[in-house]
């Protein structure tokens, strides 16, 4: 599998695209390009199919209701599970790694159950730090979604624990890794900046139709 996300926030709307392509042998072979356009304004989110050329607006239970009937996926339900903060051994290296010009430290998280124990490896930075508009941005489409904001529209939060290593808990997660039964997910950071004009890859390009259901 391999993929890639761009997002962009401003102060009413949210904007992203994403294109994953996995392939699993001859069993399996999905490719996606699709986009999302979250009004934070009037309460709408737009669903862009690049490969369609076809976008849809919907109301928000509109949209939930049509995510569900796709049933379209994401993070397991650990149904209400948390993890106990005893069980997670949080180490941060000091050495300073480059990775896409950031400046960042290797922290490796330890998870520790019964059954199994989990490791992830995580570089960061505290050089360049989480802006605000992403924090605001995330809440305010919490209160949007009543709690819950679905996992398409690529908020997975990482449960990091920062405050473990006297860490600013708003430090960028640059690159990430982890390796599970299935293989091994590798995130990386490519670019993060301010942007005063939105990109034209978030752009509706005037030969896209817009349908009543993709």
């Amino acid at each position: 599998m391999n993929g890639a996300i761009d997002r962009y926030f401003s102060n009413d709307t949210y904007y992203l695209r994403s294109n994953f392509n996995i392939k699993i042998f001859r069993l399996i072979n999905i490719k996606r390009e699709e986009g999302y356009i979250v009004s934070l304004k009037d309460s709408t989110i737009t669903r862009i199919n690049h490969r369609k050329k076809k976008f849809v607006t919907y109301t928000v239970s509109k949209f939930l209701q049509d995510i569900d009937d796709e049933n379209s996926g994401g993070p397991p339900d650990n149904d209400g599970e948390e993890t106990d903060d005893s069980d997670v051994v949080f180490s941060v290296a000091e050495e300073i790694e480059i990775v896409n010009d950031f400046e960042t430290k290797k922290a490796t998280i330890t998870v520790k159950d019964e059954e199994e124990e989990i490791e992830l490896f995580l570089w960061f930075t505290e050089k360049t730090l989480n802006s605000p508009i992403v924090n605001s941005t995330l809440k305010k489409l919490e209160n949007l979604f009543g709690g819950t904001i679905p996992p398409s529209l690529g908020f997975e939060q990482i449960p990091v624990p920062f405050e473990k290593g006297g860490i600013n808990k708003d430090a960028l997660i640059v690159k990430y890794q982890t390796t599970v039964e299935d293989g091994t997910f590798t995130y990386i950071l490519f670019k993060y900046s301010k942007n005063d004009l939105l990109p034209d890859i978030f752009q509706i390009p005037k030969e896209y139709k817009k349908v009543k259901k993709l």
